[in-house]
């Protein structure tokens, strides 16, 4: 084997191997990951339904959770179509009150664009923690 053929060797396996790095590597799973984000965030937003009104459950828990941004707390008595209680899970609208109190507006199709806007973003995150759950199953199937 002549020095220059072993020098190209050399030369090629470098290359394969920074090949290999940049594939594996952290930062190009995490840009992966962003662009996945990003793609999802902007389709879902391209869709957003602006004229949908919100039906079932959601009205309810779109004025408790503006019954609590006016009020400061929960609401002692709350009237649903059935009985006088609140609803069967109040962290949804504890969360939305948050973002209602920050929003100084009478018009109500900003609090409700408000609402839909997190679902995207919340949506939207939840993809990070399907790809960690993905890659550990796959870890443990590979095995």
């Amino acid at each position: 084997m002549k020095l220059n053929d072993k020098n190209n060797l050399e030369v090629k396996n470098r290359n394969f191997n920074k090949f290999n790095l940049l594939k594996n590597s952290n930062k190009t799973r995490i840009s992966y990951l962003i662009i996945l984000c990003l793609g999802s965030f902007c389709f879902r937003l391209y869709f957003f339904p602006e004229d949908l009104p919100f039906i079932g459950d959601a009205v309810g828990y779109f004025w408790y959770a503006n019954d609590m941004a006016i009020l400061g707390n929960f609401p002692e008595s709350y009237i649903t179509k059935t009985v006088l209680s609140s609803p069967p899970n109040n962290g949804w609208p504890s969360f939305l009150s948050i973002f209602f109190s920050l929003i100084e507006s009478n018009n109500f199709l900003d609090y409700v664009n408000t609402q839909r806007f997190l679902t995207v973003i919340i949506s939207t995150l939840t993809i990070i923690q399907h790809i960690f759950y993905q890659k550990n199953l796959w870890k443990h199937h590979m095995h």
